[in-house]
């Protein structure tokens, strides 16, 4: 491939300033590259994420030697023929780094080879999307609820079939609408930049309570809890309501946040603060005051909200954070933490 510079020069090295790869140097490593340094692997390069060779938590530069091109995937790594998952190890080349493979149950070792802003985020995941009992990551949003609502079809088909057909209010057309809100809103959190780690559907103690998705990233950790609703919204600065009802939205959320704020304290062995999101999806909004403890707004102006705060945690306490919100045992600790 002959390449052609024209214009202003681009450095194709910024050092430690950043571990977002600019758009130049990612072009770069796309024309070294080609594809997906996965042996086997031939995917165009708009599936493919350049990821740092050495973390950047680890001292590693932003700078085209210590980068490469892995495949992104909607359910997490590029596989093997298998479908199996697989540990990266790099190898210097002549040509650039080179991805090699071996199959393992969960990838622990290397957060850095994590396409950004993906659901699985801090440990790989294979296409088949095997449950991995000793990780959170991989959860798909609104499981928990999916599956809540297939049991209630299975137990009475005929009337899934009724609320189909004249609008009948359900439980499991509750459970059915309220997994739809956390899919969406799952995708769209999961579009968060590289530094970013989110977990879906996180169970929480053994009365099967859930929280539906974990932020942890540069501005904090969080906690959002989805609402997919019909009609308008009132916000106030101590409540919430819907079509002129009021709910107890606010209160929740807010006490989801401190649950989570102790159990992740606990597991990490210091202070962790966490902040309520509250995610709407809803037909007509009026805000006449924001509430100060929890945000509320809609998917996208949530994730907007958490671009713009500033930035709260180094590079080392995102990893640790998330790495303790990804254990199962992290939120099944004694019940005095969860209440």
């Amino acid at each position: 491939m002959r390449v052609v510079l024209q214009g202003r020069s681009q450095p194709p090295d910024v050092g430690r300033r950043t571990p977002v790869v600019p758009p130049a140097i990612r072009r770069a490593v796309i024309v070294r590259d080609a594809h997906c340094r996965f042996p086997g692997c031939d995917r165009p390069q708009t599936w493919r994420d350049a990821h740092h060779v050495i973390h950047w938590a680890d001292g590693g530069a932003t700078a085209l030697a210590n980068l490469l091109l892995l495949c992104r995937r909607p359910t997490g790594w590029c596989t093997s023929a298998a479908g199996l998952p697989w540990r990266c190890r790099v190898a210097r080349c002549s040509d650039g780094p080179t991805a090699r493979s071996s199959s393992i149950a969960h990838h622990r070792d290397a957060p850095h080879l994590r396409a950004p802003g993906r659901r699985y985020h801090l440990y790989g995941r294979g296409r088949l999307h095997r449950r991995d009992h000793q990780t959170l990551a991989g959860r798909r949003p609104g499981a928990g609820a999916a599956e809540k609502a297939r049991e209630l079809r299975r137990a009475d088909p005929l009337g899934f079939v009724r609320s189909l057909l004249f609008g009948h209010h359900t439980d499991e057309r509750a459970w059915r609408k309220g997994a739809n809100g956390e899919r969406f809103v799952g995708l769209v959190i999961g579009r968060l930049p590289q530094g970013w780690h989110v977990f879906h559907d996180i169970p929480v103690g053994a009365r099967g309570a859930n929280i539906d998705h974990v932020v942890v990233g540069p501005a904090g950790t969080f906690t959002i809890n989805t609402k997919n609703l019909t009609g308008k919204v009132w916000v106030g600065s101590r409540s919430v309501r819907h079509n002129g009802h009021p709910t107890d939205f606010l209160p929740k959320a807010s006490h989801e946040a401190g649950r989570a704020s102790r159990l992740l304290t606990a597991a990490v062995g210091r202070p962790v603060g966490v902040r309520g999101v509250l995610a709407i999806l809803a037909d007509e909004w009026t805000i006449k005051e924001k509430p100060t403890d929890v945000h509320v707004g809609s998917p996208r102006g949530a994730r907007d909200w958490l671009l713009r705060l500033p930035i709260a945690l180094s590079a080392h306490e995102i990893i640790e954070i998330a790495r303790a919100a990804s254990k199962p045992s992290t939120w099944r600790t004694p019940s005095q933490l969860l209440a």
